[in-house]
């Protein structure tokens, strides 16, 4: 797709930080863009993508506001905004960059934006329903960049942390983000489907895939529920229909037995 033409009619002649998020936000509505890779609205996609081509820091954003940039530094954010609109690609591929649990992690389109509701629960040491004193080995399915399995591993300093993808790309961006956050001595990258590449290991913690491996809508919180998911979906994904392997409400189903008859008896 070809990119939009810059339209800077709107700008003065030598606008402020604040005066191009303004602008950028304006032009991704009139464009009717999609977010949700990172940022919730146009203003938030604006200003991340200001911020990364002035490079600025988010922590210093009050007085960053009001800095006007010269003119070769509003056409690089000119040139971005351009972009965003005439390619339709995330804001996070863009800048090669996004957060999560306030990390910052490599991203491309080899991976899925990192924006997974579990952020807040690995903050919280996923208390109250795990003790984290008593979790040693975590495993991340479908892990991606690698964002879940290195704030797990920043979570719980003690723990050793197994990162399962299927896809060999994923796990080359997933092992520079865990270079990058220093924790390679924790953190074991592994390729293969759901449990086959780690044998009989045994987990304290099982993290569950957040997106769908097809397409890379998120999945809700019922969803991960194998057995309710595929009842309620037919054994497909809600957004592209690709089908759900049959094996994971099985073995959940046969766990949840043998547990009733542990319980039982």
């Amino acid at each position: 797709m070809p990119i939009a033409p810059r339209d800077a009619t709107d700008l003065p002649s030598a606008p402020t930080v604040a005066e191009l998020i303004r602008h950028g936000a304006r032009a991704f509505e009139r464009a009717g863009l999609a977010f949700g890779h990172g940022t919730g609205n146009a203003t938030d996609e604006a200003a991340a993508l200001v911020f990364h081509a002035l490079d600025l820091d988010h922590a210093e954003a009050e007085s960053a506001y009001v800095l006007r940039p010269g003119a070769a530094q509003v056409e690089r954010v000119l040139a971005l905004f351009a972009e965003r609109i005439g390619r339709r690609v995330p804001a996070a591929y863009l800048m090669g960059r996004m957060w999560f649990a306030g990390l910052e992690f490599e991203v491309d389109d080899r991976v899925i934006v990192p924006r997974s509701p579990f952020a807040e629960l690995i903050h919280a040491g996923f208390e109250p329903w795990i003790d984290p004193a008593g979790v040693g080995r975590i495993l991340d399915i479908g892990t991606g960049s690698g964002c879940i399995a290195v704030a797990c591993a920043l979570a719980f300093p003690e723990a050793a942390v197994d990162a399962v993808d299927t896809s060999a790309d994923a796990l080359e961006v997933a092992r520079r983000n865990v270079a990058r956050h220093a924790v390679d001595d924790r953190v074991r990258l592994l390729q293969g489907d759901v449990f086959e590449a780690v044998g009989d290991a045994r987990y304290d913690l099982i993290v569950p895939r957040s997106a769908c491996p097809h397409c890379g809508a998120p999945i809700l919180a019922h969803q991960n529920i194998p057995v309710v998911s595929w009842l309620l979906l037919g054994g497909k994904c809600a957004n592209c229909k690709a089908r759900i392997s049959p094996r994971y409400p099985i073995v959940e189903l046969a766990t949840a037995i043998l547990s009733a008859a542990v319980v039982w008896r």
